[in-house]
């Protein structure tokens, strides 16, 4: 399941959990369904934002935590440094 459908889905639940509190509360529909399409909208984006702000921190983690392995010697680059070491 994509991490769109989930900011979704959390969003979707927020609306209808406060669908139900605003209707208990004996407002008009369409009142008590504005107020929740605004809960819904503010969900998404802060649950987006809060996504995004994680991932951002995580990848400067990992990317400075950690440094680059040296690469790979091969037996050519190995009997090139022999060869290098011989000569001077």
């Amino acid at each position: 399941m994509s991490i769109n459908k989930i900011i979704f889905q959390i969003g979707l639940l927020a609306f209808c959990v406060s669908a139900v509190i605003f209707a208990t509360e004996r407002m008009h529909l369409v009142e008590a369904v504005s107020r929740s399409f605004i809960v819904f909208v503010g969900v998404v984006l802060v649950s987006a934002a809060a996504l995004m702000v994680v991932s951002t921190v995580g990848k400067k983690h990992t990317d400075a935590g950690s440094p680059q392995a040296p690469p790979e010697r091969t037996k050519e680059t190995a009997a090139a440094d022999n060869e290098r070491k011989r000569s001077s």
